[in-house]
């Protein structure tokens, strides 16, 4: 079988897989700067997501998107929203780590997570570097909730 063959047999069974296995989804975030041609999504509380039939927008548009997410073949090498709508979004409540509009104790532990991993969008105090304090904040944040 050559590259060629294998490359496009490939392709075509990420295409049936994530078909097979879409979800919906639906969140609140920010739109970011993207290699190789890729829309990338970033959602509240953290990750990145491929919006493969949505034109680029600004880096820092804040946005709402609904629609399948699931594995798909793209050089940046994260899962894509297809089908995706696009709708306007309200200020992030920040105690609303993971974005899902509540707040719970899943976003404590999508905070640590992020933390603990290193991504910078648990940076809570915006200092440019990840530390205790920014623990402390979250954690002062998520008791006072949303409004």
């Amino acid at each position: 079988m050559t590259w060629k063959i294998w490359l496009l047999a490939t392709v075509g069974m990420l295409g049936m897989a994530g078909a097979a296995i879409a979800e919906p989804y639906d969140r609140c975030g920010t739109y970011v700067a993207a290699p190789d041609g890729c829309t990338l999504f970033q959602p509240d509380g953290g990750g990145a997501l491929v919006l493969p039939e949505i034109p680029p927008l600004p880096p820092g548009t804040r946005a709402r998107v609904r629609g399948d997410l699931q594995p798909c073949a793209s050089f940046c090498f994260v899962d894509c929203v297809f089908q995706a709508q696009v709708s306007t979004c309200g200020a992030a409540c920040r105690a609303d780590f993971d974005g899902n509009g509540t707040v719970n104790s899943a976003d404590i532990f999508a905070f640590l997570q992020a933390w603990f991993a290193g991504n910078l969008s648990a940076d809570f105090d915006q200092s440019g570097l990840l530390a205790v304090a920014d623990i402390f904040g979250f954690i002062g944040a998520w008791f006072s909730g949303c409004p």
